[in-house]
């Protein structure tokens, strides 16, 4: 089973090619609406569907996908996904970890988490843009605060490996580095 969450979030082209995708899948599927936001995610495996005329005050605005499927039907669904280049970025599927998951809680969750990896990534792109840098180029002052920031950045990696960080903290220490770059070259 595929439920698919706030579908309108696509644009028109690309909602109509998932449709036909799923469609085409021989899987069944069914839309959800904002109510079913406030059950488990096992209760939708039940069968369940949420009230029509009640919603979370802080419905997620994203286009999100859950997954009760074989291997082979993912494959042909994600192969499908990069063919008709349908952006859907926030998809899950069941686990015995997420079942007593509220799905409106386990979307946003998602979307947290995405949120650190995308600057977790930026962060290590740049750091790794850095490695040519060499003291001698730059004021004492400027490699110095660099340097620091190089430090709280590699630590960060490591916390993220342990899973012990936040979007927030990712963000910021992101945003430090950069500047550290920008104040460093400023001083080149």
């Amino acid at each position: 089973m595929i439920w698919m969450y706030n579908m309108d979030a696509l644009a028109d082209e690309a909602r109509l090619d998932l449709m036909n995708l799923l469609n085409a899948l021989d899987e069944p599927w069914r839309q959800l609406s904002p109510g079913d936001l406030l059950l488990t995610v096992q209760e939708l495996l039940d069968n369940g569907q949420g009230q029509l005329n009640k919603e979370p005050e802080d419905a997620p605005d994203v286009a999100f996908m859950l997954m009760d499927i074989s291997d082979e039907v993912l494959d042909k669904l994600l192969d499908g996904l990069r063919e008709k280049a349908i952006d859907l970025p926030y998809k899950a599927m069941v686990t015995a970890n997420n079942r007593s998951y509220l799905l409106g809680d386990l979307v946003r969750h998602i979307q947290e988490e995405d949120r650190e990896v995308r600057a977790l990534v930026k962060l290590q792109r740049l750091m790794a843009g850095t490695t040519a840098f060499e003291e001698k180029d730059y004021s004492p002052e400027g490699w110095q605060a660099f340097q620091a920031a190089y430090k709280q950045g590699q630590e960060a990696l490591e916390r993220a490996k342990k899973g012990d960080m936040t979007p927030d903290e990712a963000e910021t220490i992101l945003k430090n580095f950069n500047l550290s770059v920008l104040s460093l070259l400023g001083h080149a």
